[in-house]
Parts: structure tokens; sequence; C-alpha cells
């Protein structure tokens, strides 16, 4: 009797290219399966929830999560232990973010909305528990001279893009974030207590957007909405950022029909990149 084929003999990684003959069902193939998995839940999976989803034996389960944890591509969640992106990867897809963002089009929408508002404009993604900068237009005229590069981190709990990230998340992913991340104060602003933190998180979800009132930095308020791409895996928002002395945090919120048209914008970029027609 012919075996039954898995998931992971039919998953397809490549377009157009079939796994179905026994040469091409290789641990690479089934590596990608597990890969593909794992970025598709919305919550940490153990080794027994992916061999299930997968049909595959618990050996091979095992033996191909150790090589792709030693390789940085899967991690283990602190608090659950289950398997979730690695920091590897995780790096990999910020390349791949950063040089999509750093084309001209994006950069041109984020350079024209930091024209229009005349403040500075930053991109960023969700990577692990930061945000991550993708790309930035400061305004020429700035008294504030910040170093955020590319690539350069920045917490969720204080900033806006950060904010918009955790109003994002699944219930559970939400929780587990919760309860692994330390909140040190980095102003008189800063939102450390769990309860005015789930306070705040619970506004930005009605709202549609989240501030940042002097809560990572002290004399600079931010104001930022999710960029809605529909085919990325990762979260990704776009933020102005202003001195309180020149731009108070009602101004900057003026400023929202604007961010969110550049937001739309970007989102479009993204996504007729990843569908292969940029």
């Amino acid at each position: 009797m012919p075996r039954r084929l898995s998931a992971a003999d039919t998953y397809l990684p490549l377009r157009g290219v079939s796994l179905l003959t026994l040469e091409s069902r290789t641990a690479t193939d089934r590596s990608l399966a597990i890969l593909d998995t794992v970025l598709n839940s919305d919550a940490p999976l153990s080794a027994k929830m992916i061999g299930t989803e997968l049909d595959l034996p618990k050996a091979t389960v095992h033996r191909l999560l150790g090589s792709l944890e030693d390789k940085g591509l899967l991690g283990k969640d602190p608090v659950s232990g289950g398997y979730v992106a690695g920091s590897s990867l995780c790096e990999m897809a910020f390349k791949i973010l950063r040089r999509s963002a750093a084309s001209a089009p994006r950069h041109a929408v984020i350079a024209d909305l930091a024209a229009k508002v005349g403040e500075t404009c930053n991109l960023g993604m969700l990577d692990g528990s930061e945000v991550r900068y993708l790309d930035r237009v400061e305004a020429s005229h700035s008294p504030l001279k910040l170093d955020f590069r590319p690539g350069s981190r920045v917490p969720l709990y204080c900033s806006a893009m950060g904010k918009v990230f955790l109003s994002a998340m699944a219930a559970g992913a939400f929780e587990r974030y919760l309860s692994a991340v330390d909140r040190v104060p980095y102003t008189a602003a800063t939102l450390i207590a769990e309860m005015a933190l789930r306070d705040g998180i619970a506004q930005v979800r009605e709202a549609g957007y989240a501030t940042d009132n002097e809560e990572y930095i002290a004399g600079v308020n931010c104001l930022s909405v999710a960029v809605p791409v529909t085919r990325a895996r990762h979260f990704i928002a776009i933020a102005l950022q202003a001195p309180k002395s020149r731009t108070d945090l009602s101004a900057l919120q003026s400023r929202l029909p604007l961010l969110k048209s550049a937001a739309v914008k970007l989102a479009e970029f993204f996504d007729n990149e990843l569908a292969g027609q940029s």
C-alpha cells in the first residue's frame, strides 16, 4: 500500500517546485515546513505540536528542531518553552525588510511625510521584544540629533511604535511579553506599572494609533500607526517624532491623517514587492 503523504511531503517552499518525488523529500524541505509552521503560529509550538501538524516522526522532529535551533533559525520561548523564530531568522527578516524599506519608492514616502509635517519620520518592525528601525528621515531643522539609525532598537512598552505592536499582538503573546520583560523607567512618564500599561494598550487598540508622551526620551513626543501590510509576516509601523518644545502632543496628533495616508502607501509597496509585482 502506498505511504500516505504528510503535510511535510507536500509543503511547497518554492513556487512551482513539487516535493512529491522521493528525491526531493529532503531534510531541508522538512526544515522549511517546520519554519513555515512556527512562523504561521500566533503562539510558541512544542515539538509534539509541530510533529502532529506535519505528520512527522518524533525522532525526525527533534533532530530537525535541534539543527534549526543550533543555527539560530528557531529559539525557545522563555515562558512556555515552545519554539519561536530565532535570532538568526529575525536578523535575516530585518535585512530583507531594511533592503525593501531603503528602496527609493518607500524612502520617498517617508521623506515626503517628513517634509509635509516638518518633523522626523521613522519606520520600524517588531523584532522580538523590541522595535527595530528600518528607515528614518530627520527633520532638517530639528534641534535634536538622536542616534536612531536603521538597525537601532527601542523598547516596546515606552515607544509609540512599540505600543502599536503590543496592541496588535494576540492575547497570549501579549501576556507572555508582560511576564517576560523587565520594564524600567526611562523617564518620569514611562509606564512601568502593569495595569497602567494594560490600560494604555487598550486605548491604542480603541484609537487605532499610539503616542509616546515623553515616555522614552524626555522632551520628545511621538505618534505612530501600523503599516497595514497583508502579505508580510512581520508587524511594521510608521511614526512621527518631534521635540515637545516645538510641537506638543495635540499638535502632533493633528497630523494623524497624513501619517495614516503614508502608512497605506507603504503597505501597498511592501505587499506589491512580496507579491513579486514591484
